[in-house]
């Protein structure tokens, strides 16, 4: 048995103000906050404005802005030697969005 008594919650959340949980611990309930490092960006995964295909926008790493299609499937060609047909496994890349709006 302790020799000494708790207090009761209701004296330490007189002074508190309710928190929430997010990805950095607890937090107060009022926003946190943000610092603009810049303009808006436009949305990445969008419908194309020319034929309203939803397309992923992004650039490859020399620069070049590609729209691709990421609800079509692809898959890589497997033709081992001295087989009568090639295995088709599926891929993790996109096709290019052809309908030549960027």
């Amino acid at each position: 048995m302790p020799d000494f008594l708790l207090e009761p919650d209701e004296i330490e959340s007189e002074n508190r103000r309710p928190t929430r949980v997010t990805s950095a611990g607890l937090a107060p309930t009022a926003d946190l906050p943000r610092q603009r490092r810049g303009p808006d960006t436009p949305p990445c995964y969008a419908p194309c404005e020319a034929c309203g295909v939803p397309v992923l926008l992004g650039r490859t790493t020399e620069g070049t802005r590609l729209a691709v299609e990421p609800q079509r499937q692809m898959y890589v060609v497997l033709w081992e030697a001295g087989a009568a047909e090639p295995h088709l496994l599926p891929s993790r890349a996109y096709p290019v969005h052809q309908c030549g709006s960027l």
